[in-house]
């Protein structure tokens, strides 16, 4: 079947799939390499911000952390949230509430997991 003009219109060749496996994603593996060591090596507990523009990829970088310290035998456990799914049609106080009950539902699934 043919397509129609707004169908070819609509067409880009920008996708905004994140990366799900390790690869060289546009010159980001040194900084995943990087973040791997500094959080492996680091003593004290930390935290690190991600800021970029919308496609810059931060969302494959973060899966390539998560996939390089927290799969299964690994020896960080990892802990994905959306914030975004928690800020819809909701206040900020009301966002933050929500983020941390998912929070602490993780960690409570994590610490069953390693007592196993």
């Amino acid at each position: 079947m043919a397509e129609t003009f707004m169908e070819l219109k609509n067409r880009s060749s920008i996708s905004d799939m994140p990366l799900n496996q390790s690869a060289n994603d546009f010159g980001t593996e040194q900084y995943v390499q990087g973040l791997v060591q500094f959080i492996s090596h680091s003593a004290a507990p930390i935290t690190i911000a991600l800021q970029g523009e919308w496609g810059s990829g931060k969302t494959s970088l973060i899966n390539r952390l998560y996939n390089d310290l927290c799969d299964d035998d690994k020896d960080f456990i990892g802990i994905k949230i959306n914030t975004w799914e928690y800020s819809m049609l909701a206040t900020p106080e009301e966002t933050v509430v929500k983020i941390i009950a998912q929070l602490v539902r993780e960690i409570s699934a994590s610490d069953q997991k390693s007592q196993n």
